[in-house]
């Protein structure tokens, strides 16, 4: 099966959109974010909600599927909450690499 070929911006317009998509569904600060501060600390109601949440707009903007962004293995919350991104550069980089691994296939 072939894939549609994922393509991305330059790091610094990708970190500065996903940046931008995170302040508006979570409703937190945009600046925080670029800071490289925790999500956690970030966002005030972060969740498993938030976290999918995220990810659906990454999906929306630039094709990388919710579906590839997580474990194929995760059963629960805590699941998620462990291999989630802890900040936006954790974030970028999985990205990319997702990315990365879809367009090789």
């Amino acid at each position: 099966m072939e894939h549609k070929k994922i393509i991305l911006p330059a790091r610094a317009e990708l970190t500065s959109a996903v940046a931008d998509i995170i302040a508006e569904v979570c409703h937190c600060d945009r600046q925080a974010l670029l800071e490289g501060r925790p999500f956690a600390e970030v966002i005030e109601h972060y969740d498993s909600l938030a976290m999918l949440e995220i990810l659906l707009g990454i999906e929306t903007q630039y094709d990388v599927s919710t579906a590839a962004m997580l474990p194929a293995d995760y059963r629960s919350e805590e699941d998620l909450a462990e291999v989630f991104p802890k900040n936006l550069v954790e974030l970028i980089d999985k990205i990319y690499f997702v990315a990365q691994t879809i367009n090789a296939q």
